[in-house]
């Protein structure tokens, strides 16, 4: 009966101490959480201005591309006009 009593003493004790050691984990781990979440929202942040500066320069590209490529007929254009001026002469 005594090794009863003194299991129930020990468990109580237990349950008294464990809460110290459990919120000191909680708090710790509360803390690298809340230091994550700062990173993420870091990190989320530069991956939308890089997504921005990639839309721009994908938008700068294209427009190079179109600018290109008018310019290519243009000079295609000329070249069959001076062919035909040639060939009328």
């Amino acid at each position: 009966m005594d090794n009863i009593v003194s299991a129930n003493k020990l468990r109580n004790q237990n349950a008294i101490l464990n809460p110290k050691e459990n919120d000191d984990q909680k708090a710790l781990f509360l803390k690298e959480k809340q230091e994550f979440e700062k990173e993420k929202a870091l990190f989320l942040k530069e991956k939308q201005e890089f997504e921005k500066e990639k839309a721009l320069f994908l938008k700068e590209k294209q427009k190079t591309l179109e600018e290109n490529e008018e310019t290519i007929i243009n000079e295609s254009l000329k070249n069959k006009e001076t062919k035909k001026g040639k060939q009328d002469k």
